[in-house]
């Protein structure tokens, strides 16, 4: 599973940067080439579209993805992620296009962060969203819940998987992730995603914010 693969990798930079822990196998009926990631792009923002040569990479990299979740999206103007939706669409308009969904600005200080999805609509099919919320603190920046057709379909519940997405605040990785499990037990009991929930996201969840002793928990 992705899951034992991410567990055993020993490399780092993999593991902090692309996580995807899939609960459920993605049904039969799904496309055989729908590739899903999730990429910590570091303090994104107006800074970084305005140097070239990171735009072209971000593009090239983003374009591996039919369902790509973006941290760290930080631009009070909200202007950059546009832009850079455009960039994607310019080489690909006529096959595969993106569409973007942004989460609310997260945080508990001025310095917010938004949650990006780029995903192709001719491959999988947006249903709705909903953020946690989260009056007792739990989070630095609170998940946001998502939910997908993988068959590209109308959104039918048996088509559906829950996605959980999050950027955890590395100071506090054993609590917030222990936090998770409540709201992913949520998406199951909903009954709204048939094919199970996944954690997508920058989990922090290696080196010393989680060591070998606080696995056991």
């Amino acid at each position: 599973s992705m899951t034992s693969y991410f567990m055993k990798s020993p490399f780092r930079s993999i593991f902090h940067l692309l996580v995807l822990l899939p609960l459920l196998l993605i049904p039969s009926t799904a496309s055989k080439d729908l590739k899903i990631g999730a990429f910590n792009v570091q303090v994104f923002g107006r800074s970084k579209m305005s140097k070239p040569v990171v735009v072209r990479k971000l593009v090239s990299t983003l374009q591996r993805w039919d369902l790509v979740l973006v941290q760290e999206v930080r631009d009070t103007s909200e202007t950059a992620i546009h832009d850079l939706l455009s960039l994607l669409n310019e080489p690909d308009a006529a096959n595969g296009a993106y569409s973007l969904l942004l989460s609310s600005k997260l945080g508990r200080t001025n310095s917010k962060e938004q949650l990006a999805w780029f995903y192709r609509p001719a491959k999988i099919t947006y249903v709705r969203e909903h953020q946690i919320p989260d009056p007792e603190d739990h989070w630095q920046r609170p998940p946001q819940v998502t939910y997908w057709d993988i068959t590209g379909g109308n959104g039918l519940p048996e088509n559906t998987v829950g996605i959980i997405g999050i950027h955890v605040d590395p100071g506090e990785a054993v609590a917030e992730i222990d936090q998770l499990a409540t709201v992913g037990d949520g998406v199951v009991a909903a009954g709204e995603a048939k094919y199970g929930g996944w954690v997508m996201g920058d989990l922090n969840a290696d080196c010393s914010y989680i060591s070998k002793t606080k696995w056991r928990c």
